[in-house]
């Protein structure tokens, strides 16, 4: 994936932090904590290859050990990274490192390379901390001075050197990285790379102060104070960013492997007021007959009580309603709600939408404010099923913007959802009409998980329009280290099309003579413009060249002035409970340059997608089917359901079906013909013969066909 981790939503947790520091002093806060905050310090530099990949694994540490404290010091000196002249940088010798990226957790483990980190973080996580720490601090803005006491009590008996650091760490500088291919798949050079928790400075020296040496004793506390002036020289430290960690630690012989770490705690470098706004999850997919929740935690991580504003504003299908509740009641759209924080203290908020059985989608934003601190909010978003068109968003860079403008073009009743909010079970996926999925750069694109999904949905008649970069290579190329025997029989078989060549250089795709998709469309240049450029050759990011497999694919994209060189299919899927329409193109839909092109495109593609593929499948030899009538899907429904059934080998007969109330009275007849051998599908839209609209209630369906008849029950909720 595009490594811009400002970008990064994490499945853990999204987290915003909001600060605002005043030139006051602060008063005293306690923090004496029990727990350890297990810490790793780490090499880096922005021109090491192997480096990104050690950043994915410390991303991997704090979602599962959220509490570990992550130093990345910089170097070496005259390597030409702009982070690693940092004062006390002469730490990184002290320590040992050479190899980068290498790192030592809570200075008890040595070096050890990256793929250790994790246990050992783990291992570390389940001591108790020996010292409690608690620190009073002032920040300048002016001046740039930071000044503070430390107050660090033991929290048992302990003999020996103890001594601390107080660390300037900053988060989101934006600075070329190096990498490879194994790190960051099709890419070398990371212009915009974000680094992550750079020591700035060793702020009371490389090797710190003196706490004791001798005897400390359980509940003692000793104090120390001390003064730093942040530096304004280049690269620019922004205060907003940055945070003071401070560590004890017991000198030992070896600096990287025996001078054990008691503990460390982190606070922001701007003080006073300081707030925590965090969800887990900000996204569902559900029926509309379910009301949707969303809780939301705020947090009060200020040395100061405060009052939150709490607004809600909602944006929804007509009839739907929102609110949110805290502790002190439950508040609708255009209510206030006055919340009051003491320090440390956490708020638990939950904001419910309600769709009231109407399909469609609404978003609820949740904001709160003080004169404190700066204004945020939360966004949450439900999306019902039985929408005309899904839009699954399987990247994490944004790249959705480049294809909602189209959507809202097209004019169809559509919702958005992001790939790790699907359900496990892709039933009620049946209910849409059609499902655009878009993977863009992301790897793999579609895990083993999200492929069965894909499956089920097609072999029940659904209609897809997948796009992506290094899809048909990731499924079918035997190299690719996402490819199996499933994977290529998911390409083959469901997608249609076999892969060819990865690595097509061609800026431009057009269409094939007599295609009813792309005969008629422009050039369509996929790098540049005001596309996404999410294929750029040149940084080893290709539409891959594939050809359709099997009798009911064909080609609808080739690379310019090359025929034979195709890019997209499309294909009618035979499946196992339903026939069902898909597109597949090796480019990203979001890469696409030009807004009418775009429009163009997607009509195009939805109007294909949207024909009949025929009640009965093709003659398959070797398959034998046998009377069966389905389930209706979705059940209950609103306003319309899919009926699937399979008729036996032999010769046509006459078929009926209809659909009866619970008088036994038939209200419409859906078939009425002879028909033969195989699987055949039929929608009701809730209306009768005569084209009204029927109530609500308990219907049932019969089938018959010869001799041989079935009924099921179906429920319509208005």
């Amino acid at each position: 994936m595009k490594r811009i981790n400002w970008l990064r939503i994490s499945v853990a947790a999204a987290t915003l932090v909001l600060a605002l520091a005043l030139n006051l002093a602060i008063p005293s806060l306690s923090l004496s904590q029990t727990q350890r905050n297990p810490v790793l310090e780490f090499c880096t530099g922005t021109w090491c290859q192997w480096c990104p990949c050690g950043d994915d694994v410390v991303h991997s540490i704090l979602a599962s050990n959220p509490n570990t404290i992550v130093l990345a010091y910089h170097g070496p000196t005259g390597a030409g990274d702009p982070f690693a002249n940092f004062a006390g940088s002469s730490i990184i010798n002290s320590l040992g490192f050479s190899a980068y990226p290498t790192g030592i957790v809570d200075r008890a483990t040595g070096i050890i390379s990256r793929n250790l980190w994790p246990q050992q973080i783990s291992n570390r996580a389940t001591l108790p901390a020996t010292v409690s720490m608690v620190m009073k601090r002032k920040y300048d803005r002016a001046t740039r001075k930071f000044t503070a006491s430390v107050d660090f009590t033991a929290l048992q008996n302990l003999n020996g050197e103890y001594r601390w650091n107080a660390i300037l760490v900053e988060d989101g500088q934006v600075y070329a990285q190096t990498s490879n291919t194994t790190c960051t798949p099709g890419r070398t050079t990371l212009p915009n790379y974000v680094h992550e928790w750079t020591v700035r400075a060793m702020m009371n020296g490389a090797l710190g102060q003196q706490i004791v040496n001798g005897a400390w004793n359980q509940n003692q506390t000793i104090s120390q104070t001390f003064e730093y002036t942040v530096s304004a020289a280049a690269p620019a430290i922004v205060p907003e960013n940055c945070s003071v960690v401070v560590k004890v630690y017991k000198v030992g012989s070896s600096l990287a492997a025996n001078s054990e770490i008691q503990q460390a705690q982190r606070w922001p470098l701007l003080s006073d007021y300081e707030a925590k706004f965090t969800a887990t999850t900000r996204e569902a997919l559900g029926r509309s007959t379910e009301p949707a929740s969303f809780s939301a935690l705020l947090t009060n991580s200020g040395l100061l009580a405060d009052t939150y504003s709490l607004n809600l504003e909602f944006a929804g299908a007509a009839g739907w309603s929102a609110s949110f509740t805290t502790k002190n009641g439950t508040f609708t759209p255009g209510q206030s709600e006055a919340l009051t924080l003491q320090s440390e203290e956490t708020a638990t908020l939950t904001v419910n939408v309600n769709a009231n059985s109407i399909n469609g989608t609404g978003l609820a934003r949740l904001r709160f404010s003080s004169s404190n601190v700066t204004s945020e909010q939360l966004e949450f978003r439900l999306t019902t099923y039985g929408l005309d068109l899904l839009l699954v968003d399987d990247e994490e860079n944004g790249y959705e913007s480049f294809v909602l403008p189209a959507l809202d073009q097209s004019g169809q009743n559509y919702g958005a959802i992001s790939s790790r909010s699907l359900p496990a079970a892709g039933d009620d996926l049946y209910s849409f009409k059609s499902i655009l999925w878009m993977t863009a750069l992301s790897r793999p694109g579609l895990t083993p998980a999200e492929q069965e999904l894909i499956k089920a949905y097609l072999d029940h008649g659904g209609r897809l329009y997948l796009n992506g970069l290094d899809l048909a290579y990731q499924l079918g190329d035997p190299t690719s280290p996402y490819y199996s025997a499933s994977s290529l029989e998911f390409l083959t078989k469901y997608l249609h099309a076999s892969f060819v060549k990865r690595n097509d250089t061609p800026a431009v795709v057009e269409g094939i003579a007599g295609d009813p998709i792309s005969e008629s469309l422009p050039l369509l240049f996929i790098t540049g413009g005001t596309g996404a450029s999410t294929v750029n050759p040149a940084e080893g990011r290709f539409a891959n060249q594939i050809a359709p497999a099997g009798l009911y694919s064909n080609a609808i994209f080739s690379f310019f002035q090359t025929p034979d060189a195709v890019s997209g299919i499309r294909a009618v899927h035979y499946g196992t409970h339903g026939n069902g329409r898909v597109v597949f193109t090796t480019f990203g839909f979001e890469t696409i340059d030009g807004v009418e092109d775009k429009n163009l495109l997607l009509g195009k593609i939805n109007n294909w997608l949207a024909l009949p593929t025929g009640l009965a499948a093709p003659d398959e030899p070797g398959r034998v089917y046998r009377f069966e009538l389905a389930a209706n899907y979705p059940n209950p429904f609103n306003p319309e359901t899919r009926i699937v059934y399979t008729l036996p080998a032999g010769a046509r007969q006459q078929s009926s079906l209809v659909v009866i109330n619970q008088l036994g009275q038939t209200v419409r007849t859906l078939v009425q013909q002879e028909q033969s051998s195989g699987r055949h599908e039929v929608t009701w839209d809730g209306r009768d013969d005569q084209g009204r609209q029927v109530r609500s209630g308990v219907y049932f369906y019969r089938l018959r066909h010869g001799a041989a008849q079935d009924t099921r029950k179906m429920i319509l909720l208005h």
